[in-house]
């Protein structure tokens, strides 16, 4: 996974978006679920993977700055969230994009960049 970095600080901030909204953003759980990381580095749904992989790279393309920044992970973000609402994932997905977008919650977002960790999943035996 390229930027795994960015993608946790993604998940930290999709985590408590969910966590601050939950009646608003319910649909979240699911999403964040299939997100979690397993013990050998990859998402509990490979998609998210080759998902977040290809929004670094629209990112990267679409930006002067090749360096990892949580500015380029935020950006990443947005397209990896337009790219499920585009395919068709849950109308209200587009919200949270409009939200990031007009960077309508700037405080969680940097929340996430100052205090992400590994979103593990932990499986029982």
């Amino acid at each position: 996974m390229i930027y795994f970095d960015g993608y946790c600080m993604m998940f930290k901030y999709l985590d408590s978006i969910y966590f601050k909204f939950k009646d608003e953003y319910d649909w979240l759980a699911s999403m964040l679920g299939g997100m979690s990381i397993l013990a050998d580095n990859s998402t509990a749904d490979p998609a998210y993977k080759i998902d977040w992989d290809n929004a670094v790279k629209k990112a990267l393309n679409a930006s002067e700055d090749k360096n990892f920044t949580p500015e380029l992970a935020y950006k990443a973000a947005i397209i990896f969230l337009e790219d499920y609402l585009e395919i068709g994932y849950i109308e209200e997905i587009g919200r949270v994009c409009e939200d990031m977008k007009n960077n309508r919650y700037p405080d969680i977002w940097e929340e996430a960049v100052n205090h992400y960790e590994v979103p593990w999943l932990i499986l029982k035996k």
